[in-house]
């Protein structure tokens, strides 16, 4: 829940918080330093998604089970239930843990796919540095708006350095969706859980390899 406090602390926007689990969210609290500015509701996003109206400018989706994807976040019905939470124009962010491209980057495709048929405009930038790639997963964040993705004014001129340096960023990190070789994800037909193996694989396989090196160091 750091999100929700930069929020705040920055912007002065306040977040309600879905979360599955009403220990995390205990701890969170404990030891994270979770304050909460908006309400909390322990359910599923599904759930929550699909019976209540009030509207948001932004929904960001950050959901992990252990070391999977929860695939029902991921389908033409959770996405088109998000849209309908969203003010018009309103942003939907998806943070996904994937192959930027290559033969593995099937998740990114699929997502990209799906994203796109529920909202007009969808880009991705990879989040982290230092990686391989055409080797190693890492966190794409997925931007999807039935608006412009882009900036209303200049943010090299606005006088903000975080857009300045943002803006710079994420100009190097743009991925190429290749949606149209992904496989469109329903609550009837849902590849997540396979396309989820291979990144999860190449996770645990670099962990024990950075472990096998500090033993040895």
């Amino acid at each position: 829940g750091s999100i929700v406090g930069r929020l705040f602390r920055h912007y002065g926007i306040r977040t309600d918080v879905v979360e599955i689990d009403a220990t995390v969210a205990r701890l969170a609290e404990s030891w994270f330093g979770f304050e909460p500015t908006g309400e909390v509701f322990i359910e599923d996003a599904r759930t929550f998604l699909a019976r209540g109206d009030k509207r948001y400018d932004l929904v960001i989706g950050d959901a992990f089970a252990g070391d999977s994807h929860p695939a029902h976040l991921f389908t033409v019905e959770a996405f088109t239930d998000v849209k309908k939470r969203l003010v018009p124009e309103g942003l939907f962010v998806m943070n996904v843990i994937g192959f930027q491209r290559g033969p593995k980057a099937g998740l990114k495709r699929s997502v990209g796919r799906t994203l796109s048929s529920v909202f007009k405009n969808v880009q991705a930038i990879a989040s982290n540095q230092g990686v391989d790639a055409d080797q190693d997963p890492t966190n794409m964040i997925f931007f999807a708006s039935d608006g412009s993705l882009e900036f209303a004014a200049d943010p090299l001129t606005s006088g903000r350095q975080e857009l300045q340096w943002f803006y710079r960023a994420i100009g190097r990190k743009r991925l190429d969706l290749e949606a149209d070789q992904g496989q469109l994800i329903t609550d009837a037909r849902n590849p997540v859980s396979r396309l989820n193996a291979s990144v999860f694989l190449g996770i645990r396989k670099r962990i024990f390899e950075t472990r096998g090196r500090l033993l040895l160091d």
